[in-house]
């Protein structure tokens, strides 16, 4: 029973029933009929067509995990609030596993001390334990695949100790004594993870175009970089290339990608404010001839960067921009992965998003309707996407945005671990025909022929509300159907209680399930409907 019922007619010519629709955060209202919208915008008709000939949906399972940091884990408690909660939502990545993060990394040194090791291959010492503990944490409890960035350069090898911006940030004095250092490290890896070194990403640096000059930068280059405000691309490229060769001569099939830069149009080729962007990196790659070809392009999508310093970007601005930024940014790039003579089709990763920094009062209750509608874009095959990874959580500046979005004490779960958990319910069945007009809905569905079942997930990610006139075609000797009703609400509680309701309903003559949703804004919905006994 539901805590707080909320209570409709639903009516159609085969059926008449009386039912409330509560979910774990506000109640969903669903019609047969159609729905009177006030105060929204025009309908939004979807038609979902139950066909699998598109197959199973296992690319949405690589769309199912979030950026992270260490102290967002105890990692010495497995046993806590949010690796239930991530366990629960199905989450397959964790990204942020930096390889050389103190504590929690691998700690080098060129002198012997207490833990390290010799490595005759690098002929530094080495102590391995913080990075055993982190990837151990993230496969064995979190039951995830670790993303694991190489955004730092040890202290021991920079060509600036002590430069007070941090030593991590400069180019090492030795390419080839870093790369050595790397093929141990890779070597280490697989040995210790067998088969993590080629399901793992390794993306070399961590916005390594955003520097000007400051103390406290993520990546200053070379010194004359540094001292001419030049730029850091030609060292960035440098970087990447030591990397992969380091890494590939452990493990050719290790995954190395680059650059992960702040945004995928940055630079004089793009619309953003820094020197060069994925562009210019790709050009700069190609020109070196050194036959390095990266596995994945990666970057972040921050549009609301370009707000801050009062420029647009090329798409529009606002939240129009943030919106619709990484679809036009996953085909930018592929045009300059071909201009530059790589493969359009190499994979690629958005591992840092963002939708509105102005919005940060409201981005939680925001996160959800985002981050489903986004998934839904790159998920279903209409959209053209081809994103092999992306991280869509709305993050909004606080440190620890991971385990507070899924667990703020034992028993929450907030709104936007609830829109993983219902695209996570969606992970092993097939891909159905959708078509929408009207409206901006975002919408995805699968089903699974032999239980048989079909799922529907709704995404208002708009500030107007919209009624949603959802048919399900094709559904051949069903009579009755069981819809399972789970929403989330911009004005949701922060906490979900409740997992949803059931109802039945009718299916036409012709095989048709038809029903009225209301979806205010900034809501998501999830229907799923059985074949009735």
């Amino acid at each position: 029973m539901s805590r707080n019922p909320c209570r409709l007619s639903l009516t159609s010519r085969r059926l008449s029933i009386a039912a409330a629709a509560l979910t774990g955060i506000g109640c969903l209202l669903l019609q047969v009929s159609v729905a009177r919208a006030i105060g929204s915008s025009s309908p939004a008709e979807v038609v979902v067509t139950f066909d699998t000939s598109h197959g199973p949906a296992d690319r949405l399972a690589a769309l199912l995990g979030s950026t992270s940091y260490g102290t967002d884990l105890d990692i010495a408690d497995p046993d806590n609030p949010g690796v239930h909660a991530w366990r629960e939502a199905g989450l397959a990545y964790y990204r942020a596993v930096n390889l050389f993060d103190g504590a929690n990394g691998v700690q080098v040194s060129r002198e012997p001390r207490r833990g390290f090791r010799y490595d005759r291959y690098s002929r530094l010492f080495l102590r391995y334990q913080g990075l055993d503990r982190h990837l151990g944490y993230v496969r064995d409890v979190l039951g995830a695949v670790p993303i694991i960035n190489v955004g730092e350069i040890p202290g021991v090898l920079s060509s600036c100790p002590d430069y007070p911006g941090g030593s991590t940030a400069c180019a090492p004095t030795d390419w080839k004594e870093y790369s050595r250092l790397l093929t141990s490290v890779a070597r280490h890896v697989d040995a210790r993870f067998p088969g993590l070194g080629e399901r793992t990403w390794y993306e070399v640096g961590n916005e390594p175009e955003s520097h000007d000059g400051a103390p406290g930068e993520y990546w200053m280059g070379y010194e004359w970089e540094r001292l001419a405000l030049a730029g850091s691309l030609r060292s960035s490229v440098d970087w990447f290339t030591a990397a992969y060769r380091g890494l590939k001569a452990a493990n050719p099939h290790a995954r190395v990608a680059g650059p992960v830069t702040s945004h995928w149009a940055m630079g004089p080729d793009g619309c953003g404010a820094a020197d060069w962007g994925p562009s210019e990196w790709l050009t700069q790659l190609a020109a070196d001839g050194t036959g390095v070809v990266p596995d994945a392009i990666v970057y972040h999508d921050y549009a609301w960067a370009a707000l801050d310093n009062g420029r647009l970007w090329c798409f529009g601005d606002g939240d129009d921009v943030s919106r619709a930024s990484w679809l036009h940014g996953e085909a930018w790039t592929r045009t300059k992965l071909a201009a530059n003579g790589f493969s359009p089709n190499i994979p690629i990763l958005l591992t840092e998003h963002n939708r509105d920094l102005s919005d940060t009062d409201h981005v939680q209750h925001k996160a959800a309707a985002h981050l489903a509608a986004n998934i839904a874009r790159v998920a279903n095959p209409i959209n053209g996407s081809n994103l092999a990874q992306a991280d869509f959580y709305v993050f909004d500046g606080e440190p620890g945005h991971l385990m507070a979005m899924y667990a703020a004490e034992p028993e929450c779960r907030r709104p936007a671990w609830a829109a993983y958990a219902m695209l996570g319910a969606m992970v092993g069945q097939d891909i159905l025909d959708t078509a929408s007009s009207g409206a901006a809905i975002d919408v995805l569905a699968t089903g699974d022929p032999h239980a048989p079942l079909a799922r529907v997930l709704l995404a208002n990610d708009n500030p107007v509300a919209a009624p949603v006139s959802l048919a399900i075609r094709n559904l051949v000797d069903w009579s009755q159907a069981t819809a399972h009703l789970q929403a989330i609400d911009a004005t949701s509680d922060a906490c979900v209680p409740d997992a949803g309701s059931f109802q039945t309903v009718g299916v036409d003559e012709e095989g048709t399930l038809a029903l009225t949703i209301e979806m205010p804004s900034f809501s998501v919905r999830l229907v799923t409907v059985t074949r009735h006994p």
